[in-house]
């Protein structure tokens, strides 16, 4: 047993090893995070004839999500519903450095309205959504670390990491209508403006219009399908959704499977989750997407032996049902976290040099040994001079013709340069980890 758990922790080991010895710097990866299997638990009711609520808990392994709405029946054929959302996922962001897991969390308010309208051919139904979100952002630790440069050099680096959160808003009209029996077709645009809290890099906002449609097809009066797709500007979502109602326990339940995948835009990461959902409703709910009387005459006709006197209670009936089902949607639903990986790489001396001047002014000066310090005219931190060339090659005179000290003061024999009577043009270079900077200067005697 001892040597099972011994062999156990070296492939473990052996394993952590390998994953961190192939990821490469920098990192290039674009991750797709599972979310993990979730539950979605939900349970709806009336208030009173005209008002009703829903909530809902949604746990998974990396995706938790809760959710109340309330809804109004205003007329007949108008409704209108609020929700308020908290979502916290964990999701996998690219760094330079490698990938990072990072639990971010979201709180999303939204709104909707319909409007029936049933005396239309296909019973059409105008609808207008509009939601606001924001995330706050997040600091992350700094890491050091090195890395081959493409010139081949090993190099040192520094990265800040944060999370940038955002601030986000979006309105989206739509319609919806029964194209064939047993179908329900909406279709929207969406307009979102998200603003990215980014400090590190230039701020990546995904602003302007998109689209989503979806299809509700009901295969029997208890199960139905729905197929989602929405292209938009912060992300691409796509859905598929199985539901089967009426399971009578204590009530009526309905029980679904659904899928979602995320493709995230503009540096925001990409996401999917599969889970199971389980709803309780106060009240028999039928997967038909038919709503109000479209939905009680066809289930009318279907039946023998009904009289015209139960027009009015099974009317009644399924608009209630109908009323229930909707409200237990909610008005806002943020497939994911709108946050992005913000950093800034640098090496561990900080910036690279920069030279303030490419050409320095002459010095001329016939006295014995003149000292100029050139430091000043490099920014840089930790840097180390050096005389890259003189020109003309000064060959006939001692080495220390031109110098330069630690501190980047520059030095040379200004008395042997009268004696030679002429002028040399001499190249600086400040260097550190980060990079090098040049600069030049004329030397020698004062110009005739």
């Amino acid at each position: 047993m001892k040597k099972t758990k011994v062999m156990a922790f070296a492939c473990l080991s052996l394993l952590a090893y390998l994953n961190q010895a192939g990821a490469t710097i920098p990192n290039t990866d674009h991750p797709t995070t599972f979310l993990g299997p979730a539950l979605r638990l939900g349970f709806s009711n009336y208030m009173n004839d005209t008002t009703a609520y829903a909530l809902a808990a949604e746990l998974g392994i990396r995706n938790y999500r809760l959710d109340g709405t309330f809804g109004w029946q205003i007329t007949y054929n108008q409704r209108v519903k609020l929700t308020a959302e908290y979502l916290r996922q964990d999701i996998t962001y690219a760094f330079f450095d490698g990938n990072s897991d990072q639990w971010v969390h979201q709180g999303a308010i939204g709104a909707e309205y319909e409007h029936d309208f049933n005396d239309y051919l296909l019973n059409p139904q105008f609808t207008l959504g509009a939601y606001l979100s924001h995330a706050p952002s997040k600091t992350l630790r700094t890491d050091l670390g090195t890395y081959t440069n493409a010139d081949g050099i090993m190099q040192p680096f520094r990265e800040l990491k944060r999370i940038a959160g955002s601030n986000a808003g979006g309105l989206s009209p739509g319609v919806s209508f029964s194209a064939w029996p047993g179908a329900k077709i909406n279709a929207e645009l969406n307009y979102d403006k998200v603003h990215y809290d980014t400090e590190y890099v230039d701020s990546e906002n995904p602003t302007g219009f998109g689209g989503t449609v979806s299809v509700h097809q009901a295969i029997t009066d208890d199960f139905g399908v729905r197929l989602l797709a929405a292209i938009r500007q912060p992300f691409n979502n796509y859905q598929a959704n199985f539901t089967l109602g009426n399971v009578p326990f204590y009530g009526k339940w309905a029980f679904g499977f659904n899928t979602a995948y995320t493709v995230g835009k503009n540096a925001l990461p990409s996401t999917y989750i599969v889970g199971i959902s389980a709803d309780y409703f106060m009240e028999q709910i039928s997967e038909s997407p038919y709503t109000h009387t479209d939905g009680i005459d066809r289930y009318i006709s279907a039946r023998d032996n009904v009289d015209f006197k139960g027009v009015s209670s099974l009317s009644q009936q399924a608009e209630r049902q109908d009323f229930l089902s909707w409200v237990s949607r909610p008005a806002v639903y943020m497939p994911q976290v709108l946050a992005i990986a913000d950093s800034r790489v640098s090496c561990q001396d900080g910036e690279a040099p920069t030279a303030l001047n490419s050409t320095l002014p002459p010095d001329f000066n016939t006295t014995e040994l003149s000292g100029i310090n050139l430091a000043n005219n490099f920014t840089g931190s930790n840097l180390t001079f050096a005389v890259v060339s003189v020109t003309p090659d000064p060959q006939f005179f001692p080495s220390d013709f031109v110098n330069m000290t630690a501190n980047g003061t520059l030095t040379y024999d200004a008395s042997t340069a009268v004696n030679d009577d002429r002028q040399y043009f001499a190249t600086i270079s400040a260097a550190n980890t980060c990079g090098v900077a040049y600069s030049s200067i004329t030397l020698g005697p004062i110009p005739e």
